[in-house]
């Protein structure tokens, strides 16, 4: 068994249509011996970008009229929450991942979500992180392995 910290994009892109995204969350559906891992701050990340995406709505027009967002929310929510639940394992972000957070932001230049992925991989003893992020599949530590497409996940699944 093996265990994959899993980005907000593989979420995101497979709830706007990406075949990529797809394509990975159906092996992963195939492979439901690994753990798959999200930590609530990807989802809500999630969550406020597919409600800005399926809403149609601007930030500022949500955050001023709630009524819309709530729209959004009672077809969003119950979907997400089944999704959620039928496929990943939540873990925690933990306060003692600051100090973690902050070297791999600036050892490596990674924007802050991407250093919170970094960070709970290395925290969980993860050696995978699923992620259609370009930048990331640069990153450089031993120990970790981006993974960026249905090949390269049905390759680490074969082994």
């Amino acid at each position: 068994m093996e265990k994959f910290i899993i980005d907000s994009n593989i979420l995101i892109e497979f709830f706007k249509g990406n075949e990529n995204a797809k394509k990975i969350i159906d092996v992963m559906s195939e492979n439901r011996s690994n753990e798959y891992l999200l930590s609530i701050d990807t989802i809500e990340e999630v969550l406020y970008i597919l409600v800005r995406f399926f809403s149609k709505k601007p930030y500022w027009e949500l955050k001023n009229n709630p009524e819309l967002s709530k729209k959004s929310y009672d077809t969003l929510i119950p979907l997400l929450d089944i999704f959620i639940k039928k496929l990943f394992t939540l873990i925690d972000t933990s306060a003692n991942l600051k100090g973690k957070l902050f070297n791999l932001c600036k050892k490596f230049g990674l924007l802050p979500k991407d250093a919170l992925l970094v960070a709970l991989a290395l925290e969980y003893k993860v050696r995978f992180i699923i992620s259609l992020d370009k930048d990331l599949k640069q990153l450089q530590i031993k120990s970790i392995k981006i993974i960026s497409s249905v090949e390269e996940l049905r390759e680490i699944l074969n082994d």
